[in-house]
């Protein structure tokens, strides 16, 4: 009697043959579930914020960014940039609470006049967003406060940003939550950073 679990060597060789001319037949992840985008948006659409933060993060990761919405207080740079990016279906808005409530961005990257990123930041927390903002944080010890403040009471983290490292860039934008990095010392203050916080 031969026993019903063991295999025979023409059974195995069978088994492997078609395996190996399936995995040849697909790519490696064919049938893998798709890695959803993140709904990304942008307020204050300058030069980083449609450079650095826009065309370039479009260029090099549309597998992880989906552009939801622009939003500036001038219409034509928000315009001018969008097509700056190549994010032509993306919407373009003057009011950030309309862009946030119309698009629903799971990700917010703040680059307007460094004296108002605070009430950006804040008003993304208070919505349950990752906020990401270039250098500086903010201006001042009490609107860093309210920043902090706003973290703690939403349960988030905020990211700021100055210059990262190219390869960092994946696992920034990878939907997950976003680490707290709230310090930035080189030595010195500059541009309105905040030292020692």
């Amino acid at each position: 009697m031969s026993d019903p679990t063991s295999t025979t060597r023409r059974e195995f060789v069978k088994a492997a043959g078609t395996a190996a001319i399936g995995g040849s037949l697909f790519p490696a992840g064919a049938f893998a579930q798709p890695r959803a985008r993140r709904r990304y948006a942008i307020v204050g659409t300058g030069d980083r914020g449609s450079g650095m933060w826009g065309r370039d993060l479009m260029r090099r990761y549309p597998d992880l960014l989906e552009f939801v919405g622009l939003c500036d207080l001038n219409p034509k740079r928000a315009l001018v940039a969008r097509d700056f990016i190549g994010a032509t279906s993306c919407p373009t808005f003057t009011s950030f609470d309309a862009m946030i409530d119309k698009t629903k961005p799971e990700l917010l990257m703040v680059t307007t006049v460094d004296g108002f990123h605070h009430e950006y930041i804040i008003k993304g927390l208070d919505r349950g967003i990752d906020v990401m903002t270039e250098k500086p944080l903010t201006t001042d010890e009490t609107k860093c406060q309210a920043i902090l403040d706003a973290e703690k009471r939403n349960n988030r983290k905020i990211r700021k940003e100055r210059d990262l490292p190219r390869r960092q860039l994946p696992q920034l934008l990878a939907p997950v939550r976003l680490p707290v990095l709230l310090r930035h010392d080189e030595g010195h203050a500059s541009n309105g950073s905040l030292r020692g916080l």
